[in-house]
């Protein structure tokens, strides 16, 4: 489920998953199951602020 959280908001936000802030989405969405958030919509909404589109940066 987590892959699944991770490809959609990278899509959303137009990340490479290859990136700096790729890995820093993943590290989010880590911390956010381990505190207990287990619901995919939940963790979408969370993850997917508005503001968050932005162009990516090259890959790390």
């Amino acid at each position: 489920m987590l892959q699944s959280v991770f490809d959609e908001v990278c899509l959303q936000r137009g990340l490479q998953k290859e990136t700096a802030r790729a890995s820093k989405l993943a590290a989010d969405l880590i911390d956010l199951f381990q505190m207990g958030l287990r619901d995919r919509q939940q963790l979408l909404a969370m993850l997917s602020r508005p503001g968050d589109e932005t162009v990516d940066e090259a890959p790390v």
